[in-house]
Order: C-alpha cells, then sequence, then structure tokens
C-alpha cells in the first residue's frame, strides 16, 4: 500500500509542476497601481491596476505584467544594476515612483546583490 501511495503522489507532483505556470524562480510582486495611461510598443494601456511578475528567461530578468485579472499582456525585458547592499532583512524591497516630470514610471526591485529595474513611458 505504500509503494502505491507513494507513486500516486509523485505522479499528483508531477501534474501539479505540469499544470502551474509559475516557476520556482518567479517572485510575484503584486499588484501596483500605474498613475497615468502608458505605451508599450505600439499599444496604449489605460491607467489602473496591473500585476507584475519578476522572471528570468535565459539567465536574464524578465518582468511579466498581467492585467487586474491576471491575463498575460506582455513582458519587459529588465534593467540590472550590480549593487552590494548592506544586510537586508528581506528577500526584497520594491519601490515604485514616476520620474522626470511624468515621462516615466519606474518599477525597482531592490535584492541584497542587485536592483532589477522597469521603465513604463507614460503617455503624455
Amino acid at each position: 500500500m505504500k509503494l502505491r501511495t507513494c507513486c500516486l503522489a509523485g505522479l499528483l507532483a508531477l501534474l501539479i509542476v505540469a499544470v502551474c505556470p509559475i516557476t520556482a524562480q518567479d517572485l510575484n510582486l503584486g499588484t501596483m497601481r500605474i498613475p497615468r495611461a502608458f505605451v508599450h510598443g505600439d499599444v496604449t494601456h489605460s491607467a489602473g491596476i496591473y500585476r507584475l511578475v519578476l522572471t528570468e528567461k535565459d539567465g536574464h530578468p524578465w518582468f511579466k505584467v498581467q492585467d487586474a485579472q491576471g491575463n498575460p499582456l506582455f513582458e519587459e525585458m529588465a534593467v540590472v544594476k550590480e549593487n552590494k547592499s548592506p544586510k537586508m532583512r528581506r528577500a526584497f524591497r520594491l519601490r515604485r515612483e514616476v520620474l522626470r516630470g511624468y515621462e516615466f514610471y519606474r518599477v525597482k526591485v531592490i535584492q541584497p546583490e542587485r536592483w532589477v529595474m522597469a521603465y513604463l513611458q507614460l503617455k503624455k
């Protein structure tokens, strides 16, 4: 009986891993309110609530942007700045800010060894 239970648990774990789209490397940054409409590529997105997930692809960090319901909108390659921060009590800190007279919106993830940033161009 124990062998069957272990096999069933193993198959269930494989099924969960195959169905789950988020990998162990993904960092869910939660929801954030973007104060103005912004442009990505040729598409204009309205101001509002968006979800962000930081993930790794081929060794490079990427931001996955989703709408409030969790539907994927686009992916943005992150800008990385190497930084040796003093000891941090958390795995990361998140900062959001508007730059240059409401021209860009920056999302900065501060980790102990690096800063990972995304810039969204706000629509005028």
